[in-house]
This record gives C-alpha cells, structure tokens and sequence, in this order.
C-alpha cells in the first residue's frame, strides 16, 4: 500500500511539473507589426516637401504584458537617437502609437527606425522600419531654348514643357518664360511665366548644371527665393525652375540685344539657354 502511494505522489508531482512547463511555453512573446504591414518608406525629395515627416504606425502585442518599450533613430554614419514614446503601455498586452519622423534630403540615409519590445517574461522582440532616400540618375534630357524681343517680329515667349518658341500672341498657358522688354527699349532678356502657366524660378550659380537631377534641383529650388520673373539675366547664370512637382534646370547661353531677324526691326534682341529635364 506505501508503494502505491508513493507511487502515486511521485506521478502527480511530475504531472504537475510538466503542466507547468507547457503553462510557461504556451505564453507567446511580444509581436511588432507596421500598419498595412509596410515597413519601408522611399522618400522622393524631388516630388515630396524638403524636409518629409513618414509617419508610422506601430502596433505592439505581447501576452505576457508589456514591460519594456523603446524606439530610436539610427542613420548611416552609425549615430543614433531615441525617439520619445508618448503612450502609456506598461502593463498592457496591446498599444499602438504613431511615430511621425522627420527626415530632411541631407539626412544620412538609408535611416533605421528600431523598435524594441520585452514583455513580464523577459521574452524580447526588435523590429526595424526602413527610411530611403529615392537617388536620381541625372535629368533625360538637355534642350535648347530662345526667345527674342517680346514687341519684334519673332517669338517673345518660350514653353518649357513643349520644347518651343511661343508667339506672344500664343497661348498664354504654354509661356513658361515670356519677356517682358518694353516696345522701344533695349533688350536684357528679362522674362516672367504666364499667370495660368505658374512657372517659378530660382537663381542658384553656385548649383552644379553639369551633373544636374531632379533631387538636387529641388534641394536649390528650395534653398532660394522664388519668383515667376526673372530680371537682367547674364551668360551663365543658373536657374532652376519648378512647375507643379516638374524640374528643370536652365542655364544662359547667349544674350544679344542687337540681334534683328528681319534685318529692320525696331524691337531687336534675342536669348539663347540650355536646359535639362525629364
């Protein structure tokens, strides 16, 4: 009878020794998930604002309760920063915060988001969201541009986007540089874009034509004043020019007031520009 009862001890105690281990294992660690499962952002600085907030939104389970949670920005060089978590997730087995990162083009990128979770068990989990910065390849195409004295007998207007010569008589919402030279006056060159057209320019020098591309050129576009006129340009000088989410950079070639077309024009003068686009 003591041998059945020990016996019988013995087998509760390992019964109870091995529900306690699958209690223990059944407990599942902490989980991370992105909204929409996304966990990458490209930026494309040539279309989007200079700097661009990604906002993300992370979403943390853990079944064992929340005991730990932190987030930080680390970049290419290494660096890194802990990015402030405002909720409240202590003790809870479900949170979700929005985290709006900003990020600038002159950032060091690619950038790590890196989110940490450890739960009452000590179970851990690490997630990382990935920020990107969209590298442009150089712009498709170099044009070639003109346009003359706006009272002469030829083109006063240029369209950027058509790659022509615009009549001043033209359609106004195609001049995206049109002169604005009095009748009688000498010719500087000097151009505003059509209302309904809404081109803006900038004058950037300094800004490097030879290799230009639509990332750099909206990083000079937004470093500079903008303005639809352009006065007394010079041989030489840079210009960037921005229509709607369109690029392009522009650069004077010739300026000559005293070019006549007909051989008898009151009104002399022509401009002649390269320019670079996709």
């Amino acid at each position: 009878m003591k041998k059945i009862t020990l016996l019988s001890i013995l087998l509760l105690f390992m019964a109870g020794f091995f529900t306690n281990c699958t209690d223990e294992t059944t407990v599942a660690g902490p989980v991370i998930t992105f909204a929409n499962n996304v966990s990458n952002t490209e930026i494309d600085f040539a279309t989007q604002a200079d700097p661009f907030t990604v906002s993300i939104v992370a979403s943390i389970t853990a079944d064992g309760k929340i005991d730990a949670f932190t987030v930080k920005k680390k970049d290419n060089t290494g660096a890194s920063s802990p990015i402030t978590v405002t909720g409240s997730y202590s003790n809870e087995t479900t949170f979700t915060e929005t985290f709006n990162i900003v990020c600038a083009s002159t950032a060091a990128f690619p950038l790590q988001i890196i989110f940490n979770v450890v739960d009452k068990n000590s179970k851990e989990m690490e997630k990382i969201y990935t920020i990107t910065k969209k590298v442009s390849t150089g712009f498709t195409y170099t044009k070639t541009g003109m346009f003359f004295h706006i009272q002469g007998p030829s083109e006063g207007a240029y369209d950027l986007d058509g790659d022509d010569v615009v009549a001043a008589a033209g359609t106004a919402s195609t001049k995206s540089m049109k002169n604005t030279d009095a009748a009688g006056n000498a010719f500087t060159g000097s151009w505003t874009s059509d209302a309904s057209n809404g081109t803006q320019f900038v004058k950037s020098n300094s800004y490097d034509y030879a290799n230009a591309n639509a990332t750099t050129a909206a990083t000079a576009f937004a470093a500079g004043t903008a303005s639809a006129t352009v006065t007394n340009p010079a041989v030489n000088d840079i210009y960037i020019a921005k229509k709607g989410t369109i690029y392009y950079a522009i650069k004077i070639a010739t300026l000559d007031p005293n070019f006549d077309p007909t051989g008898s024009a009151t009104n002399k003068g022509k401009i002649t520009f390269e320019y670079k686009k996709n």
